[in-house]
C-alpha cells in the first residue's frame, strides 16, 4: 500500500471535519486511512517500509543518471544535439537553478526523508520486533538521502520529522550538521541490533534489506567525507572482516547485471522485479543503450541461435534504443594506463567501434551523436534485464547497486593511506587482483583515485569524489567545448555548440555545489540560494 503526504493529510482533514457529525452520518470514508493510527499492526509498518524501499530505488536510479552527466566520464549523447536539452546543460556546465531535472532530483531525495519520517514519528520504539526493525532501516535510509544531500548540496535543509503546514519554510542547513545527522542516525540504527545481518556468503532471501554491514560501510563513507578518517577507517574494517562478503569472482563483465543481482559482493541494491504483471516504466534503461538504429545489423552475432555469442547477454531493439551516456575518451585513457589496450576490466567495461564490428559484427551506419567511439558495455542491455512480457525495454528491470564491496576497499584504502600504508596497498591490491592488475608495494591517493574511476565507472560516485578531492573544476573547466560525433569514417568534433566559454564548463567559485531549485528559494523565504548561483 503506498500513501502520498498530501493524501494522508487530507485523511486526517476529513476526519476532523465529521467529527460533529450526527452518529448516523459517521460513515468511514471508503479506502481513506487513519493517518494517526495505520501504523498500528506489522502489516502496515511493513507497507510504510516498502515505500521507503521504492523511493529509494527511484532516488538511485535518478541520481546515478544525473551524476553521470556531472562527473566528467561520459558524454550525454542522444539521437542528435538537442535530444534532451536538460541534460546536455547538465553535462556541458550550462544549467541554471530552474532545470526541471534538478527540482526533481532535489525533491526526490526529501520524498524518501519524508518516507522515513513518517515511519520514524508513527511507530513507537518497542512496539514489535518488525517495528524496531522499520526503525532502524528507516534511520538507514534517511541517513543515506541526507549524505547525498550534504555532499552535493551542502547547505539543504535538515527535516528530522514529518512537518506541519506552518513549518515547509525550513532554512539552510549547513553540510556539517547534515553529516553529524548522518552519523548520529547510523550509529543508533547500528546499536539497536534491529538491522538484518547475512548469515553467510551465499546470502539469503532477505539480503535485500538495508542491513548492519551496509549501515557501517554508509557510516564509515560519511565519517570519510567528513574528515574524520580514523573513525572511517575503523568502520570499513567491521565491514572488510565480514566473512559474508567478498568481490564477486564471476564474469567482471556482469558485476552489475541483473544476472549478478544480489551477490556476494552487494552491500545494499534496491529490487526491481522481472515480472510481466508488475513492471516499471524505466526510461533510464532506453537511455543507457547504445543508438541501435545508427547500426548495420546485417551481421550481427547476437541474435538468438547463434552458438558463438551469449544472446541472453545482448538485446538491441533498432529504434528503441536512445544513445545517452557514452564513455569519454579521458576515461579509457585512464583505463589504458592501468591495464593497457587489451585490459580485463576495460574489455570487459567499454567496447571500441573497431571491437563491435570485429566481435559482434555491428558496423556503423549513422552518425553517433555524443560517442567518441567508444560504446559502455558494463550496463548494456541484455534480455534478462528487461520485461518482454510488459513494456519490453522501457521496463529495464536491473537492480540499483548503492554499494558493493569494492567500493568499501577503495574507501578504507583512501582513509588509510596517509597514516597505514601498507594496510591501504592490502585493500587496493584486492581491488586491482580482480581486474588483473599487478600488486603495488606503496600506494598515493592518486593510484586510489584512478582505480576507483575504473573500478566503478557508471556507478554513481565520482561525481562526489572528484568535488572533495577538489579536482573537479581542473578536470571539467572545459567541459562542453567540443562535442563528438562517431561516423564510420572516425570521429568529427564539434567546436561551434559552444562558442561563449563563460556560459559552459565548470566554474570555480560557483559548482563546487549544485543549486537549491529556483522554486525552493522562490516559495521558502527561509532559505538562501549556494554561493555563485543568485
Amino acid at each position: 500500500m503506498k500513501f502520498s503526504y498530501k493524501s494522508l493529510i487530507v485523511a486526517g482533514l476529513l476526519a476532523g471535519a465529521t467529527a460533529s457529525c450526527t452518529d448516523k452520518l459517521e460513515i468511514d470514508q471508503h479506502g481513506v486511512q487513519n493517518y494517526d493510527t495505520y501504523y498500528s499492526t506489522d502489516e502496515q509498518i511493513e507497507a510504510g517500509v516498502a515505500e521507503i524501499y521504492s523511493q529509494l530505488h527511484n532516488r538511485g536510479i535518478e541520481s546515478f543518471a544525473l551524476k553521470a552527466l556531472l562527473d566528467g566520464d561520459f558524454w550525454c549523447g542522444g539521437g542528435q544535439r538537442g535530444d534532451n536539452g536538460g541534460y546536455e546543460q547538465l553535462n556541458e556546465y550550462r544549467f541554471s537553478s530552474d532545470l526541471d531535472a534538478l527540482l526533481s532530483w532535489f525533491q526526490g531525495y526529501y520524498t524518501a526523508i519524508n518516507r522515513a519520517n513518517i515511519i520514524l514519528d508513527r511507530v513507537a520504539e518497542g512496539q514489535s520486533a518488525i517495528g524496531d526493525r522499520a526503525r532502524a532501516e528507516a534511520k538507514v535510509a534517511r541517513a543515506l538521502m541526507y549524505f547525498e544531500l550534504a555532499s552535493m548540496w551542502g547547505n539543504a535543509p535538515l527535516v528530522d520529522h514529518v512537518l506541519e503546514p506552518s513549518e515547509y519554510a525550513q532554512p539552510n542547513s549547513t553540510a556539517a550538521d547534515l553529516y553529524a545527522f548522518c552519523i548520529q542516525d547510523l550509529t543508533e540504527a547500528i546499536s539497536s541490533g534491529k538491522l538484518y545481518e547475512k548469515s553467510s556468503l551465499a546470502g539469503d532471501a532477505n539480503q535485500w534489506r538495508m542491513s548492519k554491514a551496509y549501515a557501517q560501510a554508509l557510516l564509515g563513507k560519511v565519517q570519510l567525507f567528513a574528515g574524520k578518517t580514523a573513525e572511517a577507517a575503523a568502520s570499513f574494517d567491521q565491514v572488510l572482516n565480514n566473512p559474508n562478503y567478498a568481490l564477486y569472482d564471476g564474469a567482471y563483465e556482469n558485476v552489475i547485471q541483473y544476472r549478478a543481482k544480489n551477490n556476494c559482493e552487494s552491500l545494499f541494491e534496491t529490487q526491481a522485479a522481472n515480472d510481466m504483471n508488475n513492471w516499471q516504466f524505466a526510461i533510464v534503461g532506453c537511455m543507457l543503450r547504445w543508438r541501435a538504429s545508427y547500426f548495420d545489423f546485417s551481421g550481427f552475432k547476437g541474435f538468438p541461435g547463434n552458438p558463438d555469442v551469449d544472446h541472453n547477454s545482448l538485446s538491441y531493439q533498432s529504434g528503441q534504443d536512445y544513445g545517452f551516456y557514452n564513455p569519454t575518451g579521458s576515461l579509457y585513457a585512464d583505463f589504458v594506463k592501468l591495464e593497457g589496450e587489451d585490459g580485463y576490466r576495460l574489455n570487459q567495461t567499454m567496447k571500441t567501434a573497431k571491437q563491435l564490428e570485429d566481435e559482434l559484427g555491428l558496423k556503423i551506419m549513422g552518425n553517433f551523436y555524443g560517442v567518441e567511439g567508444l560504446f559502455m558495455w558494463k550496463w548494456r542491455a541484455g534480455f534478462d534485464t528487461m520485461n518482454w512480457g510488459g513494456y519490453g525495454p522501457m521496463s529495464y528491470c536491473n537492480n540499483y547497486r548503492w554499494m558493493r564491496l569494492a567500493e568499501v576497499y577503495l574507501l578504507a584504502a583512501e582513509a588509510n593511506v596517509q597514516s597505514n600504508n601498507a594496510k591501504a596497498t592490502e585493500y587496493l591490491n584486492v581491488v586491482r587482483a580482480r581486474a588483473k592488475e599487478a600488486p603495488l608495494s606503496s600506494c598515493t591517493l592518486a593510484d586510489i583515485q584512478i582505480e576507483k574511476r575504473c573500478e566503478l565507472c557508471g556507478e554513481g560516485v565520482r561525481y562526489q569524489d572528484i568535488q572533495r578531492w577538489g579536482i573537479a573544476k581542473d578536470l571539467l573547466a572545459k567541459q562542453g567545448e567540443r562535442i563528438p560525433t562517431t561516423t564510420k569514417d572516425g570521429i568529427v568534433w564539434d567546436t561551434k555548440a559552444n562558442n561563449d566559454p563563460s556560459k559552459y564548463g565548470y566554474k570555480a567559485g560557483k559548482h563546487e555545489l549544485l543549486p537549491i531549485p529556483f522554486k525552493e528559494v522562490k516559495m521558502n523565504s527561509n532559505i538562501q540560494q549556494n554561493p555563485g548561483w543568485d
